[in-house]
């Protein structure tokens, strides 16, 4: 059986020596105080199981993880999950920058509730982050410590005392129903008609805007939008949506013909230089839209409109025309109804169905000149 230490004989007495495990590179040498072979096997036994039972350094245990070698990672594939590869390296940074310089030297059974406390408030208090980052890192801590528990390695996990810092939720406001219909019928608001298209649609479907920046001309089908992927924009890639769920959407044969106009079925709805439009792009050109409508920019922000906004305002109009919320969580993807209540808000008239929704946006007539001042301006143009 391999042994986790070798021995070595100085005159008539035995020496040990075992790996350092904060320097891996280096050995930890020590007299046994025996000169029969055998004694001194066992009292190097006794002593390597005595400092494994302590439990490894925090560094020490801690190297491969959020790498492609990550034990974390592995379970979580062999298990039938994913990992994306953003949440990797942003763990990753939290790891190297905030948790090591506070951990790295201590045993993993070292390492307290309380003294995970105090580097909680030090991030915050001394280091001057938000407490929103601070319960972001002190979660990748959490994963660690739980991984470790589960295998075995700690009889407890101190973070499971360890209490989250209450965060003010940031204000998501949403249009009055009156506001979303002048700026999404008056295209000359808009300087950007791609940005117009893109938040007419989160506004008709509720689409997530790493939703819309996926959505392909193959996700259409003749009267609905299969929303499956979002996109990773720091990675230029496509993931699947936020919880995982692919869902359907009904779509105006309308709006979907103007967003197919000239699309190939692999192709991007929302482009700009060949790559899907930016999140910023959408948003700016909203705020500009809204300032031009009379909104301006000091209320919008007093009020928390941002692209999200959409959101809030499809779900507010889904529920208070009477429709399912079984059906509107299927529409939004939200999971619980818990989430289906934040996004509520209920300021408008009562009607029927998604897709009178949609239609007040949609022209009435031929005459009707908003989709075909966009057709005609809807070309590919700079990322304003």
């Amino acid at each position: 059986m391999r042994q986790d230490f070798t021995l070595y004989k100085r005159g008539r007495v035995w020496y040990g020596q075992v790996p350092d495990e904060r320097n891996p590179e280096k050995r930890i040498r020590f007299s046994t105080g025996k000169t029969s072979k055998a004694e001194a096997i066992r009292f190097c036994q006794e002593r390597f199981e005595s400092i494994k039972g302590r439990g490894g350094t925090f560094l020490a245990y801690s190297e491969k993880w959020f790498t492609k070698d990550c034990p974390y990672l592995r379970e979580t594939l062999r298990n039938g999950g994913s990992i994306g590869q953003s949440y990797m390296d942003q763990a990753r940074s939290t790891l190297e920058n905030h948790i090591l310089p506070a951990f790295g030297r201590y045993r993993i059974t070292e390492i307290t509730a309380g003294m995970i406390e105090d580097w909680k408030y030090g991030l915050v208090e001394l280091k001057g982050l938000s407490k929103k980052s601070a319960n972001t890192y002190l979660s990748v801590l959490r994963t660690m410590f739980d991984f470790w528990w589960r295998r075995g390695e700690l009889k407890e996990n101190p973070c499971d005392r360890v209490k989250w810092m209450k965060t003010d939720r940031g204000h998501r406001g949403m249009l009055t129903p009156e506001e979303a219909y002048n700026v999404l019928t008056h295209p000359e608001y808009w300087g950007n008609p791609i940005a117009y298209l893109a938040n007419l649609l989160a506004a008709c479907t509720g689409m997530r805007a790493g939703e819309i920046q996926a959505l392909r001309a193959m996700d259409f089908t003749e009267t609905k939008i299969i929303v499956s992927h979002s996109w990773l924009e720091r990675y230029g890639t496509l993931k699947d949506t936020k919880t995982g769920i692919v869902r359907e959407i009904p779509i105006d044969p309308k709006l979907r013909a103007v967003l197919l106009t000239g699309k190939s079925p692999g192709d991007f709805i929302f482009t700009m230089k060949d790559r899907p439009i930016y999140k910023s792009c959408m948003l700016q050109n909203l705020k500009r839209a809204l300032n031009r409508m009379g909104l301006t920019y000091e209320e919008q922000d007093e009020r928390g409109i941002c692209f999200h906004s959409w959101r809030h305002y499809l779900n507010s109009r889904m529920r208070v025309q009477g429709i399912p919320d079984v059906i509107t969580r299927e529409i939004t993807g939200h999971t619980t109804e818990e989430m289906t209540d934040r996004y509520t808000h209920i300021t408008a008239e009562d009607s029927v169905g998604l897709l009178e929704i949609q239609s007040v946006f949609m022209p009435k007539s031929p005459t009707n000149a908003v989709f075909q001042e966009i057709e005609v301006r809807t070309q590919p143009v700079e990322n304003d």
